[in-house]
């Protein structure tokens, strides 16, 4: 069975620390004498369910078109509860617990159960995201080397809320070299709100698009 993790992009839909920007103009529609339909795109590469490349926040780092298909390809991914309510911070020391656990994952996927309000309250969704802490980042890192990937079901793994710790947090996750030695890649505004005990692989397919840092994605989970 296959889950689509990816949410459907909309205008006005949540984007970080503010409303997506997307805007659809039809181009064609048969209603109007036209023998197709056709629309214009216009779209922040940030917005929706999307991914970081490396070169998001590392001038030396890999861009969306330079990824390998290998690399966003998960055969080992984990879910584990970090379950928070508004704005707050992600600790190295609520990752610890499951560490056996992560040392064996290639893709960490942490499930803070903010995309319930996704809908609901898209400002505080937008707005008070809670942050992956720079510590644990590292940990990730530096202590978890089969990890290739971090997901996560807020807006960002940063914050509006937290704007050092949000540079710090993607630049060593971007491997950056004044940070971290390696790249792991970052995975926004996941839909977890799935019964995902059974995870057995999960494939990420972007936008590959020449000389972006970024894009949206379709993330889909076999269960």
């Amino acid at each position: 069975m296959f889950i689509r993790l990816s949410h459907t992009l909309k205008p006005g839909g949540p984007g970080f620390g503010r409303a997506s920007n997307l805007e659809l103009d039809q181009r064609a529609s048969i209603a109007k004498g036209d023998v197709c339909h056709g629309f214009m795109m216009h779209i922040f590469n940030h917005d929706g369910t999307h991914m970081d490349a490396p070169y998001h926040f590392n001038i030396e780092g890999k861009k969306i078109a330079d990824l390998d298909i290998d690399e966003l390809i998960f055969n080992r991914p984990l879910v584990i509860d970090v379950p928070k309510s508004r704005a707050s911070l992600i600790t190295r020391e609520e990752l610890e617990p499951y560490a056996d656990a992560i040392s064996k994952c290639d893709l960490l996927m942490l499930n803070t159960g903010y995309c319930r309000i996704r809908e609901s309250d898209s400002h505080k969704f937008s707005h008070d995201a809670p942050c992956l802490a720079p510590a644990a980042a590292r940990y990730i890192v530096e202590d978890c080397p089969n990890v290739r990937g971090v997901a996560i079901d807020s807006v960002s793994i940063g914050s509006t809320q937290y704007g050092d710790e949000t540079i710090e947090t993607h630049r060593i996750l971007t491997g950056h070299r004044d940070y971290s030695s390696r790249y792991v890649l970052i995975f926004e505004d996941v839909n977890m709100d799935f019964d995902l005990r059974s995870i057995k692989r999960v494939f990420v397919m972007p936008l590959f698009v020449e000389q972006i840092d970024g894009s949206p994605c379709t993330i889909i989970a076999e269960v």
